[in-house]
């Protein structure tokens, strides 16, 4: 049996996924009797056979998210033998049957998109091996997305709204749980009510790029860390001379320009269509236009001179 004890809202929030403009579901396993271990900073501890489940999927018009559900791949993350595995699963067109993929594709999809247009993505399935490219830590598969502080809101189950982490604890499948007041909590970068435009910018660089670029990550040698923690402004772009960017500066001189989104590097990736240069690197086909929006405001409003 699959507990439901960990669902995001069906909605484009985490990392490079959204930018296939899909929309997923996510699901958490974890084997009868046996509990995932708390981590204030940290994913959390899984036990050994327990799955990370995440579906990928197109309602047919995106204006009316009931409408017919075209379920493109979902992937998962197994833990056997105290090692995380991936694996990818891609549907037919009947939606009847998912087969494993080994080495990744690239499927024409259509839709309909918010505005009524009908748009065609070339949607990635990346091979079992780039998995690596994003969730790799000293060289070994780890989760990225359930963290306390992503994980620390309110969502709708099936008997009703809860806390993810209160849900999971009260089942008895999370244990080392401190009170709530200590567990810490990100705002939603897309809804403005939940915290401040910088707040909510930090938040999706932290989820969307800070697994990698993190003193931890693969993208440690750009020495931009992107994680939420971070406090230097310097060390998360800004006033920051390139690394390793190469010409994925774009002939750009900062990271990130105070008041200068066009100016600066950070927005140049995001928005750009090349491999060699957009970020994030795998899985992307489409830039995610709401998410370049809110990262173009939160540098505009900045203040500072770089010079």
């Amino acid at each position: 049996m699959v507990h439901q004890v960990f669902r995001c809202p069906e909605k484009n929030r985490s990392r490079s996924f959204l930018s296939t403009a899909s929309i997923k579901k996510r699901f958490i396993y974890i084997p009868d009797g046996k509990k995932a271990r708390y981590q204030e900073d940290k994913p959390l501890i899984f036990p050994n056979k327990s799955l990370i489940i995440k579906n990928f999927y197109y309602p047919e018009d995106m204006q009316d998210p009931s409408s017919a559900k075209n379920i493109v791949e979902t992937r998962i993350l197994r833990k056997y033998q105290d090692k995380w595995q991936a694996h990818t699963y891609v549907w037919n067109d009947d939606q009847t049957e998912a087969k494993r993929l080994i080495t990744g594709d690239i499927r024409e999809i259509s839709r309909t998109d918010k505005q009524g247009e009908t748009k065609t993505v070339q949607y990635m399935i990346p091979n079992e091996n780039q998995c690596k490219s994003c969730h790799a830590l000293d060289n070994e598969l780890r989760p990225i997305g359930p963290r306390a502080r992503h994980m620390n809101r309110t969502n709708q189950f099936e008997d009703g709204q809860h806390n993810q982490l209160t849900k999971m604890k009260d089942e008895g499948h999370l244990e080392s749980v401190p009170a709530m007041s200590n567990v810490p909590k990100l705002p939603k970068w897309d809804e403005p009510s939940s915290g401040s435009l910088d707040d909510r910018a930090r938040a999706y660089l932290d989820i969307n790029c800070g697994f990698c670029h993190s003193p931890e990550g693969d993208a440690d040698n750009s020495a931009l860390h992107l994680e939420f923690s971070v406090d230097k402004k310097g060390d998360y772009g800004i006033c920051k001379r390139p690394v390793a960017a190469g010409g994925g500066a774009g002939g750009r001189t900062y990271d990130i320009v105070p008041g200068k989104p066009d100016s600066s590097i950070l927005v140049f990736r995001m928005e750009a269509d090349d491999p060699n240069i957009r970020m994030p690197e795998v899985g992307r086909s489409v830039v995610h236009e709401e998410a370049v929006t809110l990262i173009r405001d939160w540098i505009s409003q900045m203040e500072g001179d770089c010079d």
